[in-house]
């Protein structure tokens, strides 16, 4: 009776403990979903004041890192004692350790220290959200569905939001404009269609697993999703989605033997994508942008194979610019971070302007560049061994959601990859969250293990990582204040002069302690030298310029800026050297191009504008660089004869252009002009009336030149001759001086018909033109 009763309590007592342990495991499961999810709020953070979103969204990632650290750092049992060993014996994970332990000791051999640490941490971030998710996600595989079902949710809600702004611009402004504009809060377009292309598979595996409701919110979602990414005009992630789509049906018919299954399946895969494709290319229609992205979809989608396209030949260019910093530095490369400035001078013959590539628009060859051939080759891996991870267990695995699962992130894969050839998604947040999430399911996508979770790996293994996170919040932090700086820098010097309110002394006191440029790659301490400058505190503002030209040597500001300093202070020689320095730097930049000609002006030296000029149109040749230099000429007191020959030569390279033909027959009139003011002072009257007529054969409705016949033809006592002229002078200007107006009605007055001459002199009263009210009161009263 005793033995019955203990054995009752023990059996109380393990139903409890296992009862205990079921809720446990359920808070877990419910933890884990919730932080996997919450990393996703990323595509829902609205933009703060910052000039780009990268900034919050990066800092919102560290934050949740961390918390998410610290509880497993407080939960040491929910991690399982084999996914340590996990780690070691996936390919695909070992390639990334490997890759970010290159990236780090590229810091090494950086010249910019702030940029390879930003950029390193943004890395790290990345990594502390893949430990995390895998984590989370290890041996809880039965959650996938309730996970994979929450991003369709979202998805549609993101959806929603981004046709909500669609439409609201398109009854704004227009259909173009509001194409611009889709690109969520990743502030890219091309982004913005990546992100959305690379969830594509947890709709299709909506469709796939779920029935009734959550099907054809599955089925509605793909086509609102695939509706705004042919909207963005976006080839690689139309080439994303076309893979996507071809891959996953191929899928289908492997794995499922009932053909009605499968064609049903495919129906509703297929139609939305149908419907999404017309309604895009309807809506293209309907716009009429003149641009080719927004044309049609089937243009925009030829374009992937027109390597005559302008943006596919800048591709080539940086991609080339890539090779060859590789092949400068193959070991280490130029360290992580450093393509933002250390690109710049191998476009300084291809790049106009101040426009720079922080990013080569190609994440392998970035990477290569930036942290030596051998990173480069294992950051290919990564995705090479993922690739075969996945494609193995969906041949040789039973469990049909290990296939699935595993389908969903070779999707992914194949979408990020293509976009790594074309964009830079490792440097966006949104895009991380999905790195994170393709290597956390190539590495836990696996049978359950059956086991206690008893911890036996040290904690000091999650002190680690809440470190780490803590350091990449810190950063993240920091980079997000600098981001705010510069946009209140940028909107303060939008403004007129005399509306600006910063002040140089306010620049210095808030200037970013561990963030040397913005990013735009222009040095804070150039900012605060402006500012200096505007005020004319000009040793300051060279103190600010010698910094900045250390941090970043290759745009050529620093020494324009010097430029307008020493005009300031009149030393004209100092401005010249400065301003040609400038132009040697960025030889295609149009506007120190101009300053360098301003500054040659100041001297008279016509040889000097003309060199300059010839070296400028060896990069950019276009009319309104022939024109601007003619008017130098002319201002440095150049013959209006060499000033004709000068444009002659423009239009040797543009013949039928009409601003150059306008300015050729600009000076040839005035040296026609000159020569028949000449003949009037020596009294030739019908000889400078002759030269007149050349004027009026190129240009019958040249004020100067009627003007002037008509005075000769006065001086010849022609008068209907010259009423003849001076009305033609009448009806191409509005006379506003009144002086056409008394010199008709002296005409008329003089060929004896008082009462027109009365009436033209009366205008000319009325215009106050002096000596035609005497007139008035002597004849016309």
């Amino acid at each position: 009776m005793k033995t019955n009763k203990i054995a009752k309590k023990a059996t109380v007592k393990n139903v409890e403990q296992n009862s205990s342990i079921d809720a446990k495991f359920l808070t877990a499961d419910f933890i884990a979903i919730f932080f996997v999810v919450a990393f996703l709020a990323i595509d829902f953070i609205p933009y703060t004041s910052g000039v780009d979103n990268i900034g919050i969204q990066y800092l919102f990632l560290a934050v949740v890192n961390l918390i998410a650290g610290i509880y497993l750092f407080r939960n040491p049992q929910l991690i399982s004692k084999e996914y340590f060993g996990l780690l070691k014996k996936n390919y695909a994970i070992i390639a990334y350790l490997l890759f970010l332990t290159l990236c780090g000791l590229s810091i090494f051999v950086s010249s910019h220290y702030s940029l390879s640490i930003i950029s390193f941490i943004q890395l790290l971030i990345t990594f502390c959200l893949f430990i995390n998710i895998s984590i989370l996600l290890y041996n809880r595989l039965h959650l996938v569905n309730r996970i994979a079902f929450i991003f369709i949710i979202l998805i549609f809600l993101q959806c929603i939001f981004e046709i909500k702004k669609f439409t609201d611009i398109s009854n704004s402004f227009s259909l173009s404009d509001a194409f611009r504009q889709i690109r969520g809060n990743t502030g890219n377009i091309n982004i913005f269609a990546a992100n959305l292309s690379t969830k594509i598979p947890f709709l299709l595996f909506g469709i796939f697993t779920f029935s009734k409701f959550k099907k054809w919110l599955s089925i509605v979602s793909l086509f609102l999703a695939a509706l705004l990414i042919l909207l963005t005009g976006s080839r690689a992630s139309f080439l994303g989605l076309s893979v996507e789509a071809i891959v996953f049906i191929i899928f289908l018919f492997k794995t499922n033997s009932s053909n009605r299954i499968n064609f049903r399946l495919l129906a509703t895969i297929v139609i939305p994508l149908i419907f999404a494709y017309f309604t895009a290319n309807l809506l293209m229609a309907n716009a009429n942008d003149d641009s080719k992205r927004f044309q049609s979809v089937s243009n925009r989608a030829s374009q992937i194979i027109e390597l005559d396209d302008s943006s596919i030949d800048k591709r080539f260019s940086l991609w080339g610019n890539a090779v060859e910093i590789t092949k400068n530095n193959p070991i280490l490369g130029i360290g992580i971070g450093n393509w933002q400035i250390e690109s710049i001078p191998y476009e300084k013959f291809i790049a106009n302007d101040l426009f720079y590539s922080i990013h080569p628009h190609n994440d392998f060859l970035e990477i290569a560049s930036e942290t030596g051939i051998l990173n480069g080759i294992l950051f290919l891996l990564i995705f090479v061994f993922a690739t075969f991870i996945n494609i193995k267990r969906i041949l040789k695995n039973d469990e049909p959601q290990i296939k699935v699962l595993s389908i969903i992130t070779l999707l992914m894969i194949i979408t990020y990859g293509i976009d790594s050839v074309f964009n830079f998604p490792l440097h966006r947040p949104s895009m991380q969250y999905n790195l994170a999430l393709i290597l956390a399911f190539t590495l836990v996508n696996m049978p359950k293990i059956n086991e206690v979770n008893i911890f036996t790996f040290s904690k000091k293994g999650i002190l680690i990582l809440i470190l780490m996170c803590a350091g990449t919040t810190f950063f993240s932090y920091q980079l997000y204040q600098a981001l705010l700086f510069e946009n209140e820098i940028n909107t303060d010097y939008k403004l007129p002069e005399a509306e600006q309110t910063l002040t140089s002394t306010y620049i210095e006191a808030n200037m970013p302690k561990y963030i040397e440029v913005n990013l735009s790659s222009v040095p804070f301490y150039e900012l605060l030298g402006k500012y200096y400058l505007k005020e004319k505190q000009y040793d300051k503002a060279n103190s600010c310029f010698n910094l900045s030209e250390k941090i970043n040597p290759y745009s050529g500001n620093s020494d324009f800026f010097r430029n307008k300093i020493a005009q300031e202070k009149g030393l004209i020689d100092s401005a010249i050297i400065y301003s040609k320095r400038a132009l040697e730097t960025r030889p295609r930049n149009e506007i120190y191009f101009y300053e360098t000609i301003n500054t040659a002006i100041l001297k008279k030296d016509t040889t000097d504008i003309l060199k300059l000029h010839y070296n400028f149109i060896k990069y950019r040749n276009v009319p309104k660089y022939w024109i601007n230099t003619s008017s130098a000429l002319i201002i440095s007191k150049c013959s209006y004869k060499k000033a004709v020959e000068f444009i002659d030569e423009g239009l040797k390279a543009f013949p039928n252009d009409a601003s150059l033909i306008e300015r050729r027959n600009s000076f040839e009139f005035d040296v026609l002009t000159k020569k028949a003011l000449l003949l009037e002072n020596d009294k030739k009257y019908i000889a400078a009336i002759e030269i007149y007529n050349q004027i009026l054969e190129k240009d019958p409705k040249n004020i100067n030149a009627l003007q002037n016949i008509s005075m000769c033809q006065i001086r010849l006592k022609n008068y209907k001759k010259a009423i003849f002229y001076l009305e033609k002078t009448l009806k191409f200007s509005n006379d506003d001086e009144g002086k056409s107006a008394y010199n008709i009605g002296v005409c008329y007055y003089l060929t004896n018909n008082k009462v027109k001459g009365c009436s033209y002199i009366n205008i000319a009263v009325q215009k106050n033109y002096p000596n035609a009210a005497n007139i008035q009161n002597k004849y016309c009263n």
